[in-house]
């Protein structure tokens, strides 16, 4: 379930490696971060998505912009991230525009953006 967030809110994640707990792990294990338009402050950089895309509630990628568009992110920065082993794209928008944060990730055998 996702909360609703009434004051900002950021995540500052710097060479973490978000993965699962699994000790047989596969893709999907665990589902998404989630962003809203009062993210702003978050960074998210070098930092290693794996095993993500779990499809269970509103997961939709390793990282899901919750009912918004990439440009709506204010003083977001996502940056020289690996994304691998996920089941679904490394990011998700609901316009299926991810710039230009697809520019600066990398990605290992899934899309970085949802084509809608």
């Amino acid at each position: 379930m996702l909360a609703e967030t009434r004051s900002p809110g950021a995540l500052v994640a710097k060479n973490v490696t978000f993965t699962s707990n699994s000790p047989s792990p596969s893709e999907g294990d665990w589902g998404t971060i989630f962003l809203k338009r009062k993210s702003s402050g978050t960074a998210i950089e070098n930092c290693t998505f794996e095993y993500f895309g779990s499809t269970s509630g509103s997961a939709r990628g390793g990282i899901t912009l919750w009912g918004m568009s990439a440009v709506d992110l204010k003083s977001v920065k996502i940056a020289n991230n690996t994304f691998r082993k996920g089941k679904q794209d490394a990011m998700h928008s609901d316009d299926g525009k991810c710039d230009p944060y697809d520019k600066t990730n990398k990605v290992e055998g899934i899309p970085f953006c949802n084509k809608p």
